[in-house]
């Protein structure tokens, strides 16, 4: 189950939507599943259930405290846990793969990997918020199809779920260099107050 609304920025001015897809349509999907005698699920989280944290040091497991700050946010911490809720109540296996920021081939055209690219090989200045020492944790799509296989070849038994986010992380200004090394020249950054 990978259907949803995604795009942190819109939800805080369509709530609705988010809610309405992402909480009662997954609670109408699984309950549906449950009724027909389905008894493996395979469904795609966020890592943006965890919110944002302070310190861009703390570990996120999957036991990690859930501060979503937006309403995509919040209505994936709703469809966990109608994922959690209908694996009980219809004893279904249940696995989430936490999907945190994807880049590669087709990315998003709102994800920052494909903004700087397209920015830069277009003289496009990049808007840089703050000093670009905000991080996020990259994964490449491979490694989230990969996770998703895993899953679905090795079900769970009740419930279970799965970070997919690497160890290390990356800075906005890492990111950046990293373009313009790929791009072969500088970004023009626009400096943005936070």
């Amino acid at each position: 189950h990978v259907g949803g609304m995604v795009d942190d920025r819109r939800s805080v001015t369509h709530p609705e939507e988010y809610i309405d897809v992402n909480i009662r349509g997954t609670a109408t999907l699984l309950d549906a599943l449950g009724q027909c005698g389905v008894k493996m699920v395979v469904q795609a989280s966020t890592r943006s259930v965890f919110g944002q944290r302070a310190n861009n040091d703390t570990y996120l497991t999957e036991t990690a405290e859930r501060r979503p700050i937006n309403p995509y946010g919040a209505s994936k911490v709703g469809a966990d846990a109608m994922a959690h809720c209908y694996s009980h109540l219809y004893k279904m296996n249940v696995t989430l793969v936490r999907i945190f920021a994807t880049y590669g081939p087709r990315g998003r055209p709102d994800m920052i990997p494909r903004i700087l690219i397209e920015n830069i090989v277009n003289d496009k200045p990049i808007r840089k918020f703050g000093e670009g020492t905000a991080t996020r944790t990259w994964i490449y799509i491979s490694d989230i199809v990969s996770a998703f296989i895993c899953a679905l070849k090795n079900p769970c038994n009740g419930f279970a779920e799965f970070n997919t986010g690497a160890p290390n992380s990356t800075t906005l200004n890492e990111l950046i260099a990293c373009a313009e090394k790929v791009i072969g020249k500088k970004a023009t950054i626009d400096h943005c107050p936070v």
